[in-house]
């Protein structure tokens, strides 16, 4: 129960703070999105060894490899280093020691989506700046509607669904705000 109210106190707080980012979609499908009006922050990274820090959000991202063992394990939903269950994946992240920092935690849903650049595919994240592997990723964000679910980031196309927590999919631990 604590982990479940921490999870949503820091979704909310979370969630309320992060500025409006450029979603990279140039072509406009209907009048009035954002290919229309491609308004928002610019987005600007900074790498620093092991992590990224989202200059625009202030965020600071955890930039490791994945590991050939890791891409197996997500493929035979087991669990190995940064491909975990969403229960096991809090715990990694609390846990994780990197570049002087010990704050780590697993982000928001929004948090995770504003890495989301759709003007990309296959990863839609800027890879020149992100190890990344373009598959699912967990959030900290709960299903509102079935509690053994939680939402994840499918950094293939950007978009997100939510996942049972008892599957293995990647992390990328976060900190700031």
């Amino acid at each position: 129960m604590k982990i479940l109210s921490m999870v949503l106190f820091l979704s909310v707080v979370c969630y309320a703070e992060l500025p409006i980012l450029q979603t990279g979609q140039t072509k406009v499908y209907s009048s009035g999105d954002n290919g229309t009006h491609q308004t928002g922050a610019k987005r600007s990274y900074t790498k620093q060894g092991e992590v990224v820090i989202d200059n625009t959000t202030g965020l600071m991202w955890q930039n490791e490899p994945y590991s050939s063992q890791e891409q197996e394990a997500e493929k035979a939903n087991t669990e190995h280093g940064k491909v975990l269950k969403w229960g096991n994946a809090f715990k990694y992240c609390e846990a994780l020691e990197l570049e002087g920092y010990s704050d780590w935690r697993l982000p928001s849903l929004k948090e995770l989506k504003s890495l989301v650049d759709y003007s990309r595919t296959n990863p839609s994240i800027d890879d020149n700046v992100f190890k990344v592997m373009p598959n699912y990723y967990w959030s900290s964000t709960l299903d509102a509607s079935d509690d053994a679910y939680a939402w994840v980031v499918y950094f293939n196309d950007g978009y997100d669904t939510y996942g049972p927590k008892d599957s293995s999919y990647y992390v990328r631990c976060v900190r700031g705000q």
